[in-house]
């Protein structure tokens, strides 16, 4: 009977950080196509950072225009807040600044109407 042992080493590349920004390199270079991101940077003016995007495996360069109410998509959720916001009325819910896409500083009925086209395939 053989009483030797037999040490392994593993070690995942998918989980190196060399730059130590918290987010994988192969995550970073597959998105941005560098390791310049800070992990502060919010690439797709979202409202979330970079850092969170990868620490929640969203993707950090997606389109979300008309997304006002920070859930990821356009849909008629984010309608109802534009027509609740321009008639005056609080929508009760935290509304994404970049979501304003006519850029007149404003969330209203541009960005309804954004969202509605968006969703019919326009």
């Amino acid at each position: 009977r053989d009483s030797s042992s037999c040490v392994i080493y593993l070690t995942d590349t998918a989980f190196d950080d060399t730059d130590g920004d918290g987010m994988a390199d192969n995550w970073e270079t597959g998105y941005f196509g560098t390791l310049d991101k800070t992990g502060a940077d919010d690439t797709d003016e979202d409202g979330i950072s970079d850092l969170e995007e990868y620490l929640n495996g969203l993707n950090p360069t997606a389109d979300t225009g008309g997304d006002i109410n920070q859930d990821r998509q356009a849909d008629l959720a984010d309608v109802i807040i534009a027509l609740q916001i321009a008639c005056g009325t609080d929508p009760d819910t935290v509304v994404r600044k970049a979501a304003d896409i006519s850029g007149d500083g404003r969330i209203g009925l541009e960005e309804a109407v954004y969202v509605l086209r968006r969703m019919a395939g326009q």
